[in-house]
């Protein structure tokens, strides 16, 4: 007897999940005593990617905002001073980031936003 059985992904987004639905064209019935859902506890996915919610990431380039001028003229470390904004993502956010995954973010951020710059205006 064929099964109309639909398969359901979801896949955490800023921690939200993405609902998707998929025909189950094969007709394989899924086995649900197996299925584990993530809940995205640690705010990490499956790939062990880190996933910034929109509060941190505004967080981020208002601490890098207000450390602007360290990072050009006062001869402090770079790496100092992500390490200072990661101590502060982490306190507020109970995070642990480290200072080199923010310094990524943010200049992935900064990659973004020229990108999109050139497409848009």
């Amino acid at each position: 007897m064929a099964n109309n059985h639909v398969l359901v992904a979801f896949v955490p987004v800023n921690n939200n999940a993405l609902v998707v639905f998929v025909p189950n064209t094969n007709n394989i019935v899924p086995n649900t005593n197996n299925i584990i859902l993530n809940t995205n506890i640690n705010n990490t996915n499956n790939n062990n990617r880190t996933l910034w919610t929109n509060q941190q990431l505004g967080f981020l380039i208002n601490e890098r905002r207000r450390l602007n001028f360290d990072f050009h003229y006062s001869g402090r470390s770079h790496v100092t001073l992500w390490s200072t904004i990661a101590i502060n993502i982490n306190t507020i956010f109970g995070t642990s980031y480290t200072g080199v995954q923010c310094k990524t973010r943010f200049q992935n951020l900064v990659s973004q936003y020229h990108v999109n710059k050139k497409i848009y205006i």
